[in-house]
């Protein structure tokens, strides 16, 4: 989990962050959910404590500062590039 500690970008609105020990938040610009997470070798499931926010996992890759993370389960699907901050 500690190689997920740390801010990640997606745009200019959306932050997720990480705290390295299983807890983190997506971070709009006003607005925080928070959540737990866990990480299985390159599966990441989220936990949101919000229950008006779907719970999803995402498998990912992390190389030089670039996550890229793919949506599974609790998501529309798609491949995305979160950078570190």
């Amino acid at each position: 989990m500690l190689q997920l500690q740390g801010k990640w970008v997606y745009d200019e609105y959306t932050a997720y962050e990480f705290d390295g020990a299983g807890n983190g938040c997506m971070c709009f610009e006003d607005v925080h959910y928070e959540y737990t997470y866990t990480v299985d070798k390159n599966e990441l499931k989220i936990d949101f404590k919000d229950d008006s926010v779907r719970d999803c996992s995402y498998t990912f890759q992390i190389n030089d500062g670039l996550m890229i993370i793919t949506g599974g389960e609790g998501t529309v699907g798609g491949v995305y590039e979160l950078h570190k901050k």
